[in-house]
């Protein structure tokens, strides 16, 4: 259930996110599921999926909370052998505001209310596992390489109903950021400069 990557698997039971883009610029929150509609199944008592509280700026509690109800609900109508889920939660609080926050702190304990849930409904007899596939830090010395960039010039932005948007196109160098890692991205011309 929502393990990341399990599109296709060998696994009696799947259900996983899978938007579809449909010819008009618009998006279907969709999840993929096997056997063939169960997620919808699963919509007529907990309701649609909503994708944009699972990714992104607006992550929270609420797609974790529809996850584990999805968990008991399988547990208890499918009960499989081996249940692997996936709940997002503690990805955004600890990334936007920090592993020593308030606001981690809270989200563990939300997350250990929802566990404790999937661990009832998969009775005494069950061995539970609970990991993780990274942890987050406290950051000291960041470099924040468009910032750097735009300093020198390279970077070019373009405002957009009040706000600064990256401009590409006119960029001579910018960065692709993702956690620890950057990707820079130059004109010809202005690696040296970059």
């Amino acid at each position: 259930l929502f393990w990341q990557q399990c599109l296709y698997a060998n696994a009696d039971v799947i259900v996983s996110p899978k938007p579809i883009h449909n010819d008009h610029g618009g998006m279907i929150q969709w999840c993929y599921s096997k056997p063939v509609g169960y997620y919808e199944q699963l919509c007529r008592t907990l309701g649609n999926f909503k994708l944009h509280h699972y990714w992104g700026p607006l992550a929270g509690i609420g797609s974790s909370r529809w996850i584990a109800n999805a968990a008991i609900a399988t547990l208890r109508e499918k009960q499989p052998d081996l249940t692997l889920v996936y709940l997002p939660h503690l990805d955004y609080p600890s990334q936007k505001f920090g592993p020593q926050s308030p606001q981690l702190e809270r989200g563990l304990q939300q997350v250990d209310d929802l566990v404790g849930q999937i661990v009832a409904a998969a009775g005494p007899e069950t061995t539970v596992f609970v990991v993780s596939e990274y942890s987050i830090t406290p950051v000291t010395g960041a470099i924040l390489p468009n910032r750097i960039l735009r300093r020198a010039g390279l970077l070019a932005v373009r405002e957009i109903a009040g706000r600064e948007y990256l401009d590409i196109e006119h960029s001579a160098a910018w960065a692709m950021v993702d956690h620890q890692v950057a990707h820079i991205y130059c004109q010809p011309g202005a690696v040296d400069a970059a």
